[in-house]
């Protein structure tokens, strides 16, 4: 959630809020800035109230990727790929890349492996997609950003 969608929120709440390249503790209408990330930001703001917050924060292009990551490792987690990766390679060393001649029980596997890498592929291209947008929507988390067109 960027500051921009939290400040009406905040004002009201002693609150800390994280987006991993910043946090702000805020109380009542007294910000202070505990982590500033320069190098994906720019220059750490003067927040003597939250009023003298930055309205926006545009998302960033790590950002979008952030998001992309964690859709994909939400269909296959890390360890899941690689070892989709191992047992595929097994398979073609085995029976070579024509699944026509593989055993039934690995031609099922690959099948549906291959449909999860379908899945993170299609993903990948939305990332692509929303990372060439100038801007990028500040909702890019939003799920209408991310399914099939």
């Amino acid at each position: 959630m960027l500051p921009n969608q939290i400040a009406n929120y905040l004002k009201s709440q002693a609150i800390e809020h994280s987006r991993g390249d910043f946090i702000v503790s805020v109380d009542g209408d007294a910000a202070r800035i505990d982590f500033w990330d320069t190098d994906k930001l720019g220059p750490q703001p003067d927040t003597a109230t939250l009023d003298q917050f930055p309205a926006e924060i545009a998302p960033t292009l790590a950002d979008v990727k952030e998001e992309a990551g964690r859709r994909i490792t939400a269909i296959m987690p890390e360890h899941k790929q690689r070892n989709a990766l191992a047992e595929m390679l097994d398979s073609i060393g085995k029976h070579g890349a024509d699944l026509a001649q593989w055993p039934d029980a690995e031609r099922i596997i690959a099948a549906t492996h291959q449909a999860a890498w379908d899945e993170i592929k299609r993903l990948r291209e939305r990332s692509d997609a929303l990372e060439r947008m100038d801007p990028v929507p500040d909702d890019f988390t939003d799920d209408r950003h991310w399914i099939a067109t």
